[in-house]
């Protein structure tokens, strides 16, 4: 996982026409929920699942999911997803708390673009488990305890922000909570105990980043990484010796270590499959950077 900068996106224009059918159900639901005998009803959200905020969602986070960063664009629909569920919350205690965060349903911030294997609760194989496990995020948001979720749009989310168990790629920087075995590209938290521990560790479990396919996937672009690493690694010592050594060709070698590094500097940006994965490969092994 990596930060994604959203103010980098270009935001929809519907957020802001407040003569749009998003900005108009926005107030539907307040107006539903604003009264708290009607928390348990269900309202079907619909106005934010259009093409245009799913086309600035998609070129903001390249095609990719904002929490596994596998490249899902080209292979199925992927989802807009609330961060912050809409419709119902399932809190830390696996408790069902209703009615969400209604009015968040329509907030550009609280909005991402997530695979179906993150997003939605389904039977994986993890690794390191001998049983298939129900993984996803679906309604889940839990908040560390005693402290319960908002569900009310004129108190905000801001009390609860400091509680918050789930990473948010747009918000945090997940390279820091994260480190990926360099053998077998598992996951686990940066930290080893604390608050930050637990957030990285409820994220892993959560969005199901041990998912056995996908770290199958990850090892296949780690072993790609450091393939290219030795082969720089290795023309970085012959220049040292080309220094000394007038028969060794300096320019060949200088233009092998530039090919290989535009490599690996392309691997390492934002819209490549785990980046996040790659970045601390390169900071760990390599001798010297272009």
């Amino acid at each position: 996982m990596i930060f994604f900068d959203k103010t980098k996106g270009i935001r929809p224009t519907c957020f802001d026409d407040i003569h749009s059918d998003l900005n108009k159900e926005k107030q539907e639901a307040i107006n539903l929920f604003k009264i708290k005998k009607n928390y348990l009803e269900k309202y079907k959200y619909k106005a934010y699942n259009n093409d245009e905020i799913k086309t600035a969602l998609i070129k903001l986070f390249h095609g990719k999911c904002c929490y596994c960063e596998s490249r899902i664009a080209g292979t199925q629909p992927g989802d807009i997803e609330h961060f912050r569920p809409k419709g119902k919350i399932i809190d830390f205690d696996s408790n069902e708390l209703r009615p969400g965060y209604y009015w968040l349903a329509y907030d550009w911030d609280n909005l991402l673009y997530a695979c179906r294997s993150c997003n939605s609760l389904c039977g994986q194989e993890l690794e390191d488990e001998d049983e298939v496990k129900v993984v996803g995020k679906g309604n889940k948001f839990p908040l560390v305890k005693p402290y319960r979720n908002i569900l009310d749009h004129k108190i905000g989310i801001n009390n609860e922000e400091a509680f918050r168990l789930l990473i948010n790629p747009c918000i945090e920087d997940p390279e820091k909570f994260f480190q990926y075995d360099e053998q077998y590209a598992s996951i686990k938290p940066s930290f080893k105990s604390g608050f930050k521990s637990q957030q990285a560790q409820t994220s892993i479990d959560i969005y199901g980043l041990t998912r056995l396919q996908l770290v199958i996937d990850r090892k296949r672009v780690l072993d790609d990484v450091f393939f290219l690493i030795e082969q720089l690694n290795s023309y970085l010592d012959d220049l040292k010796t080309a220094q000394k050594n007038k028969t060794i060709d300096k320019v060949k070698l200088e233009t092998n270590i530039d090919k290989i590094t535009d490599k690996l500097e392309e691997k390492a940006k934002e819209g490549e499959p785990y980046a996040g994965m790659v970045r601390q490969l390169l900071k760990n092994h390599i001798k010297t950077v272009k």
